[in-house]
């Protein structure tokens, strides 16, 4: 399993992340040409470019905003909203906090609502998985912000956080974990700095509202002034990161150093670690999380497992018991990793009729496994290879099906004949 770790110890912003993954080797120019299929090039400049902090070489990222280009393809809001109108109004400052440079005609972009966000995201050529994941963060982003503004993430307008720069670190984000084929990431403490930040409502506390909202759950510290993390970075790494912790036991094949903006008494850099793991560790840790629940429908079940599994759960099952005063309920039990306990506690709560949840820390055997890509004539699939023989990622069989257009029972038999020839059982016995 390829894994990436994140060491946040300066902080995370999105343009430190761009430049972390690709300096571990993602080919830039690869990179760049995805990037475009973004359809907002002539809204922005990136830069991309080997730079030194404190003796450290890494890759810095930085992203311009080509003043008065609006993208007609879009439908957009470039109406002001006021305190009076209840529109919550994303106060990110991500270029505050890494540019040297200030964006002297930045108020003339456009305010996007989430909806134009998604729409760009939906409208674009990107990979499917690209938009899912940079869906998702932005989503994350928009539910800490309406949190924070006491509105509905649908009534958030993004100043900042909904501008090109930060659709381009999102977005990219995406497409170079897809690029490097990043299927685990585990992250450290992240350090998210102290003091003040001036944002569009003014002098905010750091962490900022939405920052601090992002990482509850995530073991944070305050190492030096200044704010070392930003909303985007910090929605960046909660919608990846499915564990927090120290550096674990791990064979590293290369790190990368994304490089900050500001000068800080420690080199402002973000540190990642690429490791290939050929097999699960047994006796994990993992937490459970439990509710019992009798007054929601078949399809309110099936939101809050897809739910839950998008946003890190490593397992959901529902399971029929008898409840007090003799009532048939729905037992719900989540495996999920211990840092995702908080957070997955919380989605449990909002997108279900549970009045609590219980949880517990479990110790779990994981039976010896690896992964591997299997380059198929109707498609690129993933196959998890155990003792026993080999199962097929249904995600993949699923979107073959459909852009084949051909029924999911007659792909299941393709696949499967061809991964018995081409893995074989002296292959895939371990």
């Amino acid at each position: 399993m390829r894994t990436l770790y994140m060491d946040c110890y300066s902080g995370i912003s999105g343009d430190m992340t761009l430049g972390a993954l690709l300096d571990l080797g993602a080919d830039q120019a690869e990179f760049l040409k995805r990037l475009s299929q973004l359809g907002l090039e002539d809204e922005y400049r990136i830069t991309i470019r080997k730079d030194v902090k404190m003796g450290i070489t890494g890759t810095k990222v930085r992203v311009d905003l080509l003043d008065g280009q609006v993208n007609g393809g879009v439908d957009v809001d470039i109406a002001k909203h006021d305190e009076e109108h209840h529109h919550g109004h994303a106060h990110s400052h991500e270029h505050e906090h890494e540019h040297a440079h200030e964006h002297g005609g930045h108020h003339h972009h456009q305010h996007r609502g989430l909806s134009d966000i998604l729409r760009i995201l939906e409208n674009s050529g990107l990979p499917g998985p690209v938009k899912v994941h940079a869906s998702a963060i932005f989503l994350r982003l928009a539910h800490a912000e309406a949190h924070v503004h006491g509105t509905t993430p649908e009534e958030v307008h993004f100043h900042e956080v909904g501008a090109v720069d930060a659709l381009v670190d999102i977005v990219g984000s995406a497409i170079l974990m897809d690029m490097l084929g990043i299927e685990r990431v585990i992250s450290g403490p992240v350090n998210v700095g102290s003091g003040t930040v001036k944002c569009a409502h003014g002098i905010m506390p750091v962490p900022a509202p939405a920052t601090a909202e992002l990482l509850i759950g995530v073991p944070t510290y305050a190492g030096g002034r200044g704010e070392r993390t930003t909303p985007t970075g910090a929605a960046i790494l909660t919608h990846y990161c499915g564990k927090f912790e120290s550096m674990p036991v791990m064979q590293v094949k290369a790190f990368g150093y994304g490089i900050g903006h500001k000068d800080f008494e420690v080199a402002n850099c973000l540190r990642v670690a690429l490791a290939e793991e050929t097999e699960e560790v047994p006796g994990r840790t993992v937490a459970v999380l439990e509710a019992n629940l009798d007054d929601m429908t078949g399809e309110m079940f099936g939101f809050l497992m897809d739910r839950l599994m998008e946003e890190g759960a490593l397992d959901v099952t529902f399971q029929q018991v008898m409840m007090k005063k003799n009532r048939p309920g729905v037992l719900v039990s989540v495996v999920c990793e211990p840092g995702q306990r908080i957070y997955l506690t919380k989605i449990l709560m909002e997108e279900s009729t549970t009045l609590g949840v219980r949880s517990s820390i479990w110790e779990r055997e994981v039976a010896p496994r690896s992964f591997k890509e299997l380059d198929t004539p109707w498609g690129m699939v993933r196959a998890k290879l155990a003792k026993d023989g080999f199962t097929l990622e249904y995600e993949d069989l699923k979107r073959i099906a459909q852009e084949k257009n051909l029924p999911l029972p007659e792909i299941y038999r393709r696949l499967y004949a061809y991964g018995e020839k081409t893995l074989g059982k002296d292959e895939h016995s371990l």
